[in-house]
């Protein structure tokens, strides 16, 4: 009996390591290509005197006697002033400013300077200023390439430098596709960030 059980077993055994061996071969050559997209720096383009926000634009600036990012779009200008409303309300002042709940109006933004300009979607999620506000983190979203930053910005030079990327078409990470969330910065040394 006993020889019975390893006849039949044994080959199991076989088969099942063979497939372990397989599976592990598979899932090596299935993890996502890796694309290398070079870290660089580059220098913010400085604008004049800005007297009203560009769609798409994100621009660094003074708002309440912070340092701020603003920026808006089409879907933020335009709105239904009250409930039961049947014209839109534009308003190109009206847009986003970073820490601030809801929406800001863009004459309030102090010394505004361009940060990024597409012909495209851009926004950010999420910014981590340095205890001294002389650095900025910002998770970038480009939603018409789907593509992922995380850069730091000098405020005083405006010099830009990109830290991290990831796209949707070729994901960092296995199980996660989506923008990156600055937290926390320590020491200008270290950046606290998850991935969506």
């Amino acid at each position: 009996m006993h020889s019975k059980i390893k006849n039949v077993f044994a080959p199991m055994l076989v088969v099942l390591s063979l497939c372990v061996i397989v599976l592990g071969i598979v899932l090596y050559f299935r993890a996502p290509a890796k694309v290398a997209v070079p870290v660089s720096d580059s220098v913010v383009e400085t604008s004049a005197v800005v007297q009203a926000p560009e769609r798409n634009v994100i621009y660094l600036g003074t708002y309440r006697g912070k340092k701020a990012l603003y920026q808006t779009d089409k879907g933020t200008q335009e709105y239904y002033a009250a409930p039961g409303a049947k014209e839109l309300t534009v308003d190109p002042y009206r847009g986003q400013v970073s820490g601030v709940q809801g929406y800001a109006n863009f004459r309030e933004l102090k010394d505004p300077v361009v940060l990024y300009r597409t012909t495209g979607r851009i926004g950010f999620d999420r910014v981590v200023f340095s205890d001294d506000e002389s650095k900025l983190y910002i998770g970038v979203i480009d939603s018409d390439a789907f593509v992922f930053t995380i850069d730091q910005v000098d405020t005083k030079t405006l010099v830009r430098r990109q830290l991290w990327w990831s796209s949707a078409q070729v994901p960092k990470y296995p199980d996660r596709h989506g923008a990156a969330y600055p937290d926390k910065v320590f020491g200008d040394k270290y950046l606290l960030f998850g991935v969506a």
